[in-house]
């Protein structure tokens, strides 16, 4: 065999290879990068007027939830938690504007997949969520975003005397949420959560833009605690959320579930480059 005919018969080797290397390194989407849902409920109070209590841990609840909802996009990468009792909607939601979703359930979506961050984005410190930040995540990290909200109840007014808020009744919403890769940072705070909708909300959904009807607040019992476990360092979060007539919300960013894989071309020129170096090695030991 001569040399051109011996690299037309590696050419054609190494287009086989390639394609057997690439049927092996395309990865599979992740299943759920939002592995399990515990623990999760929510609870409905009376409100100040029906009541006359203002603090709610001395009233029994009007009524009790243990499920969440998780809306469905088939057009993204997301999948459902594998996990716990969620409620799948494939309603997925447009406006996601405080009032817009009144429900007595907690309600999560998964907002951006392996973005890759063109700016650096804050984060709050958990808590404390009108103080310092905790720090950033650099330009160029590759993260996944989530929304978690609970919308308050519409108002039905029975003491004119009191502010909208003693009118409204209280939801109580907690769950402990197992992501399949660490926790990057929490977005809870009225004016981060406000300022990062452009850069990390979901494309065509219609966000809260007003300051102080979505997010969290300090001083009114809205906690939540990023943990690890056995498999990772900290993919947990246990959150705690108490709202009236308004929405509480929170964006949560981990790292990005995506495997990289190389182009085909690069799988190629890899392959072919390898036979012809063993082809090479071959004709000069003859």
């Amino acid at each position: 065999m001569t040399l051109i005919e011996k690299l037309k018969a590696l050419s054609v080797r190494g287009l086989q290879v390639a394609a057997v290397g690439a049927s092996v390194l395309v990865a599979n989407p992740s299943d759920a990068a939002l592995i399990k849902v515990m623990n999760a409920g929510t609870k409905v109070y009376s409100s100040v007027a029906e009541s006359g209590e203002y603090n709610i841990n001395r009233l029994d609840p009007l009524e009790s939830y243990d499920s969440v909802v998780w809306y469905e996009d088939n057009a993204d990468e997301f999948a459902p938690p594998k996990e716990g009792n969620v409620i799948i909607s494939d309603s997925f939601p447009s406006d996601l504007r405080e009032g817009a979703n009144d429900s007595t359930l907690l309600q999560i979506l998964g907002e951006q997949w392996d973005l890759e961050l063109s700016v650096d984005v804050g984060i709050n410190t958990p808590n404390d969520w009108r103080g310092e930040l905790a720090g950033t995540i650099p330009q160029g990290t590759r993260i996944n975003s989530y929304y978690i909200f609970i919308d308050g109840l519409p108002i039905n007014v029975t003491n004119p005397n009191l502010s909208p808020w003693g009118n409204s009744r209280r939801l109580n919403g907690f769950a402990t949420l197992v992501f399949e890769e660490d926790i990057l940072g929490l977005i809870g705070g009225r004016q981060l959560l406000v300022d990062t909708n452009d850069i990390l909300g979901k494309t065509g959904v219609q966000y809260e833009p007003r300051i102080g009807f979505a997010g969290l607040e300090p001083g009114a019992g809205d906690i939540a605690m990023i943990e690890g476990n056995d498999q990772c360092n900290a993919c947990v979060l246990t959150f705690d959320f108490r709202t009236h007539d308004t929405m509480d919300a929170i964006r949560v960013i981990t790292k990005s579930t995506a495997v990289e894989v190389p182009e085909p071309i690069t799988i190629l020129g890899s392959s072919m480059a390898l036979g012809f170096g063993l082809m090479f090695r071959r004709m000069k030991q003859k």
